[in-house]
């Protein structure tokens, strides 16, 4: 491939990029509200991470129950010295609340009869493929990103890896990533090997040993190294 030819292609994987970018915010303008923090009553937090903590909140006129999520801004990353401003902003994102995870249920030794064990995998599977229709990886799959709430709704949470992949120009190929995702004990032989040019087979993976661990009700990978 001669320059000419690399600077084109450079040209349409921008341009593709781009189009991805703006169907995102399409779809996000869409679906999301503005949210009024002082409007959620916070009654305690049950998470934090990298990227945020997160609060059980209640709303102070519907009484319903949800998760708010505090993302972190540069201003608190360590080792990042803030910027001189006179303004201060805060980014919040509400979720719907779910009471468990796959992998507390699991700890748990609660007993799945086999139509809710296909209805957890049938759930899982669904928004997998929603989620690689949509092109995106999300690259952390494990038993505790699996939220079932009381209904039995499963829901994919931490996107705090997920990565939005543009392969119209070469859909044979996967795009180039980081080897450093995936929880140990549900990483694919590609990413174990170093591969860095993985697809959607890295969550495929994740699917399988979730499924195996929902049937072993231990997980079938536990290694240390």
């Amino acid at each position: 491939m001669d320059d000419c030819e690399l600077d084109l292609l450079l040209k349409e994987l921008e341009a593709d990029y781009t189009d991805a970018l703006k169907y995102v915010d399409r779809e996000l303008e869409k679906k999301t509200t503005t949210l009024v923090v002082d409007d959620y009553e916070r009654l305690q937090k049950i998470g934090q991470g990298t990227f945020g903590e997160v609060f059980k909140v209640r709303h102070r006129v519907t009484k319903q129950h949800y998760a708010l999520k505090r993302l972190k801004t540069e201003q608190e990353t360590e080792g990042v010295t803030a910027p001189s401003s006179n303004y201060r902003y805060e980014f919040y994102l509400l979720f719907d609340i779910c009471e468990h995870d796959l992998a507390g249920l699991l700890a748990q030794k609660v007993e799945f009869s086999l139509p809710v064990k296909k209805s957890i995998m049938q759930q899982l599977l669904t928004g997998l493929y929603f989620l690689h229709k949509n092109n995106v990886l999300h690259r952390d799959l494990k038993t505790s990103n699996i939220l079932i709430d009381r209904e039995g709704v499963l829901k994919i949470a931490d996107f705090g890896l997920a990565r939005l992949t543009v392969t119209s120009i070469r859909p044979d190929r996967a795009s180039r990533y980081t080897g450093r995702v995936v929880t140990l004990w549900y990483r694919p032989p590609e990413i174990l090997l170093n591969d860095r040019y993985y697809g959607r087979p890295v969550d495929i993976w994740g699917a399988g040993c979730i499924m195996a661990e929902l049937w072993t009700n231990y997980p079938i990978m536990q290694v240390s190294n």
